[in-house]
């Protein structure tokens, strides 16, 4: 029994709950039909302005916009309660047509309000605009080529040079109306990178500036393209010594030398790293001291290694060689102590003088007090002489016999016969 009177009940709910979905129905189709024949009016702010046309009239007229006053306006918008909860300002848009302009000026266009195609335009209606007209410059198109300067504010790491930077490319094209473009005197790049020390090389953006190095701000003027790369060279740094090497001679050694530079003795040396790190002096000569007397100055090109610069103009330098703490006296070789060697077979050689005269000897004021002209051999080596015959004048090698701190000073010839044997 208590079934039965259950499913009676269900039975009879569920014809109540369909009597009441098609209440319901009744309902929301007589507000729905009340609704349709109701207008609303709603404000939409922010509708943007599209220019159309505007690639056209700058490809095929060779013009562009200047100085347009507003790129949003409000329009207030009428049609039924029901589309205009669905519409909002980005489904709006403010169309400006300029395919009748085609020469410069002031223009005042009122736009023409267009709506997304989700909506039927039969359904709206654009009734407010404010501003009621849009206001703009069309000015003649331009194009010209500026030059990429820049700075870098940063710095490198200790022992380590920058160099002025490189743009590629060092120039780049603008466009748009030739009264903006006549401000526009350079692209301007700001480096801000802090102990770099290798090379850098990387892409920035860049602005434009007059010739003030004002910042130039206006949408109107058209890049190229919006960055240029940038190179940043990182050479090494390093000081080296100039050096002028001696061989000892005629009794002087390194110890018995003063040597004076002018203007400098240092020079500071910017290249790549690993080159640099094998430098530690700069060479300018090797002098034999058996061949200074007193003092030897002489001016030097500075010869640097390859990929090397130096920093500063200098680039000569004037060494003296004082040789100091030495004493000198001179002597007459005589003809038993004056020889020749290394005679070409078959031939023979003699000796035309019978001293050689005014050969001055160095040496500590102690060691020269022991030595004689019969301790000094002079010796004419015949080597490269062949088989040449006839006078010829031959260097000697002049030798101090029985001490070796004690050497000629200079160069000396002894003259010679050279004849065929027998």
């Amino acid at each position: 029994m208590a079934d039965r009177i259950k499913k009676l009940f269900l039975n009879k709910n569920k014809v109540f709950l369909v009597i009441l979905a098609i209440f319901c129905s009744i309902l929301l189709w007589v507000y729905v039909t009340n609704q349709e024949g109701k207008v609303d009016e709603v404000p939409f702010t922010g509708v943007k302005v599209v220019l159309e046309g505007e690639d056209s009239m700058r490809d095929s007229r060779g013009l562009i916009i200047k100085s347009l006053d507003t790129k949003n306006v409000r329009v207030t918008v009428s049609g039924s309660p029901r589309v205009l909860a669905r519409l909002s300002a980005a489904d709006i848009t403010a169309v400006i047509d300029l395919s009748t302009i085609n020469k410069t000026g002031n223009y005042s266009l009122a736009p023409k309000i267009v709506f997304s195609s989700a909506f039927n335009s039969g359904d709206l209606n654009a009734r407010v605009l404010s501003p009621a007209a849009v206001n703009f410059y069309v000015d003649k198109l331009s194009t010209q080529t500026v030059d990429v300067k820049g700075i870098n504010n940063g710095s490198t790491a200790e022992g380590y040079s920058s160099e002025p930077m490189q743009f590629n490319p060092a120039t780049v094209k603008i466009s748009g109306p030739e009264t903006a473009l006549a401000k526009v005197h350079h692209a301007w790049i700001e480096v801000d990178r802090e102990d770099i020390d290798a090379t850098l090389s990387f892409d920035s953006t860049f602005v434009l500036r007059d010739k003030e190095n004002n910042l130039i701000e206006d949408d109107s003027i058209i890049l190229e393209y919006d960055t240029v790369n940038v190179t940043i060279p990182v050479v090494a740094i390093k000081e080296v010594d100039l050096v002028i090497a001696t061989v000892p001679g005629a009794g002087a050694g390194e110890e018995n030398v003063v040597k004076t530079f002018e203007p400098i003795s240092k020079i500071t040396l910017s290249g790549d790293a690993q080159v640099l790190a094998g430098v530690n002096s700069i060479l300018l000569d090797t002098v034999d001291l058996s061949k200074v007397d007193g003092s030897y100055t002489k001016t030097y090109t500075i010869v640097i290694p390859n990929d090397t610069e130096i920093i500063g103009s200098i680039r000569e330098v004037t060494v003296t060689l004082d040789v100091v703490g030495l004493e000198t006296k001179r002597v007459n070789v005589p003809a038993e102590n004056l020889s020749v060697i290394n005679i070409t077979e078959g031939y023979e050689a003699t000796i035309m003088d019978t001293t050689l005269s005014n050969v001055t000897l160095r040496g500590s004021a102690d060691a020269l007090a022991g030595v004689t002209a019969e301790n000094v051999r002079a010796v004419a080596d015949l080597t490269e002489f062949g088989t040449a015959t006839g006078f010829c004048s031959v260097p000697v090698k002049l030798y101090v016999d029985g001490t070796t701190s004690v050497g000629a000073i200079g160069e000396y010839k002894l003259f010679i016969q050279i004849q065929k044997a027998g």
